[in-house]
């Protein structure tokens, strides 16, 4: 049987038609699973950084008596950054940068990650009563150098909230080494830890 006259290719336009929406509908399904697809392989790949730099710190606290770095520069001592105090152990610059993160955003931006606030001290490893419950590193918004939880009243002129860069969520580096996507909300529970514990 011959097709009518009109057919393309030996379709007729409402066949075609039927196939581009087919495709259209397919493709607006999958385009959101594809990305998130995507935004997980960075998550993972942020999780890696964080696991890095949690060695990197384990190394440096056992190099430094089991002390912690300072957080940021204070002057006019002149301390480095926490960061700084890491490279040597690190070795890879790329470690500090979360793939996920909105770079073009904010010109000043140099890393994706930050230092607990409240650990903004010379302060003994031994003193975190809770290391696998406290928050040292996490995914701030903006340039920063430490991070704080929302709501933090703490007069201090670096202080940066958390930012769910991935899927609704962050990555944490928690003092004992480990490290946990969660939601902010979910930090902000009694059993996840800011501040340190006694």
């Amino acid at each position: 049987m011959r097709r009518a006259a009109g057919g393309l290719g030996g379709f007729t336009l409402i066949e075609l038609l039927v196939v581009i929406a087919i495709v259209a509908v397919l493709a607006a399904i999958l385009f959101p699973v594809f990305g998130r697809a995507r935004e997980k392989a960075r998550q993972t790949r942020c999780l890696s950084n964080l696991k890095q730099i949690g060695a990197a710190m384990e190394m440096y606290t056992s190099d430094h008596d089991d002390m912690y770095p300072m957080a940021a520069t204070v002057f006019p001592t002149g301390y480095p950054y926490w960061d700084d105090v890491l490279a040597p152990y690190l070795r890879n610059e790329q470690v500090l940068i979360c793939p996920s993160q909105n770079r073009a955003r904010d010109p000043l931006i140099q890393w994706s990650y930050a230092w607990n606030h409240d650990m903004d001290a010379w302060l003994p490893t031994f003193a975190v009563g809770n290391p696998s419950a406290t928050i040292m590193v996490a995914e701030p918004i903006g340039w920063c150098c430490v991070v704080t939880y929302p709501g933090n009243t703490h007069p201090v002129a670096y202080r940066w909230q958390v930012e769910p860069r991935h899927n609704g969520g962050s990555n944490y580096l928690f003092c004992d080494g480990h490290v946990k996507w969660m939601t902010v909300d979910a930090t902000l529970q009694p059993e996840f830890l800011w501040d340190l514990a006694p």
